[in-house]
């Protein structure tokens, strides 16, 4: 079932050249960068409001199911700016973001992923790697809106750094 309030993924933008240093940032990149955190957020309601025991019963997998699809969608606006001649830290804070909410993605699922590391459902651990996706692409945001790069790639260099551990 589609989740409601969840727009269809758009077709990726054409790449657009990278700001030059002290330049804002393409209008795209914000409008994807909001668009994530508002999805993102959305997701962390959801899954919220999941019980924090929750191995994946029948009861939790509407919920389960729409957490996921939203986070996929907010994965979609962060994946369409990869290739768009954005400057490397922008790009690796994007990707570390992605990764978390995939690794969440995993914790809402009850099959294993390919990698081992998770097994079934973990509401705590998929909550938890949804907020960090959230705080690294809000200072990300805020960090375009104020026209530079900020501590958005700190962010970004400090989620990998958490990621390795």
């Amino acid at each position: 079932a589609p989740v409601p309030d969840e727009p269809a993924p758009a077709p990726a933008p054409a790449p657009a050249p990278a700001p030059a240093p002290g330049q804002h940032a393409p209008a795209g990149l914000v409008q994807d960068l909001t668009e994530a955190v508002r999805l993102a957020q959305k997701s962390a309601d959801i899954i919220t409001k999941l019980p924090q025991d929750d191995t994946g019963t029948d009861a939790t997998k509407e919920q389960r199911i729409q957490a996921y699809k939203t986070n996929l969608a907010s994965q979609s606006r962060l994946e369409r700016q990869f290739n768009n001649g954005l400057e490397s830290a922008i790009v690796s804070t994007m990707r570390t973001a992605d990764a978390s909410l995939e690794d969440a993605n995993w914790q809402l699922a009850k099959k294993p992923s390919p990698d081992g590391r998770f097994n079934g459902v973990d509401i705590p651990g998929a909550l938890s790697d949804t907020n960090k996706a959230v705080d690294i692409l809000k200072q990300l945001l805020d960090d375009q809106l104020k026209g530079g790069q900020g501590d958005g790639a700190a962010a970004g260099a400090a989620g990998i750094q958490q990621l390795a551990a």
